[in-house]
């Protein structure tokens, strides 16, 4: 090991997460960046709430993990849309 390549290392990383994140900011600007699409109804998962499943049981129908059924009920539907809107964090 060589004197310094410790600091190397460090600066690297450093140029190499900047330069990430201003190809994200890039990306964004030019309505690229949207983002992994959606893969959980949060109106369905709310649905099956209302039935009176508990989330461990909607989690087993719809193979997703306890947690995710957890993010879904904190999530609201937009009434004129069917894209969920994150609820504000208390």
């Amino acid at each position: 090991m060589t004197l310094g390549s410790d600091s190397t290392d460090r600066n690297f990383q450093c140029t190499s997460k900047e330069r990430q994140l201003e190809g994200i900011a890039s990306a964004k600007a030019r309505d690229r960046y949207k983002g992994r699409k959606a893969s959980i109804d949060p109106g369905n998962i709310r649905q099956m709430k209302v039935d009176g499943m508990g989330p461990s049981a909607i989690a087993k129908a719809l193979k997703i993990g306890r947690a995710s059924a957890y993010r879904a009920f904190r999530k609201r539907v937009a009434p004129d849309s069917s894209l969920p809107v994150q609820a504000p964090i208390r």
